[in-house]
């Protein structure tokens, strides 16, 4: 069921978070990207707040191809990768407001657009995420590309030294 999902999850967490913390360690958490808007478990387990109470950092995966039409009022939302990444890590940031020991620190796409309209992800939509996600009230950032082919120069060092945490 939902409940023994969450539940489940969310005790995982709290023991991972219990033993790194002792270390010395921070802990991070990726959920996906519907988990950053959606107030019910989404049948994958993930509740925000829930897991939050126990790390240092919630990372959405908020790629702006895995989102379907109609999300955040867009006919095609991976042709806008700052507005998608405002809305998603904005709605992150605000609903964790009561937890001030966690930081959204959000997964950016890196990579080409799979749907109908093929959008191409190149430096100019990496730029645009990082602006959307800082907006929002992101703290920093994380590219991903499953073939690791990254533009050099994706990602400026102005911007990396702006986002460093």
């Amino acid at each position: 069921s939902s409940d023994e999902r969450s539940a489940f999850i969310t005790e995982f967490t709290k023991e991972a978070a219990g033993a790194l913390h002792s270390v010395g360690a921070a802990i991070g958490v990726d959920i996906f990207g519907v988990a950053s808007v959606a107030s019910d478990d989404s049948g994958i387990g993930q509740i925000l707040e829930d897991m939050a109470l126990w790390v240092d950092y919630i990372c959405p995966m908020i790629y702006p191809s895995t989102w379907s039409k109609g999300w955040f009022g867009l006919d095609y939302p991976a042709a806008y990768p700052e507005e998608v990444t405002f809305a998603s890590v904005g709605s992150v940031v605000e609903r964790l407001r009561e937890i001030p020991t966690v930081r959204t620190r959000p997964w950016l796409q890196g990579f080409h657009d799979y749907g109908v309209r093929g959008v191409f992800y190149e430096s100019a939509e990496v730029e645009a995420q990082i602006e959307g996600s800082t907006r929002a009230g992101g703290t920093g950032f994380m590219v991903w590309d499953a073939g690791l082919r990254f533009p050099m120069n994706a990602v400026s060092y102005t911007h990396l030294r702006a986002h460093e945490t």
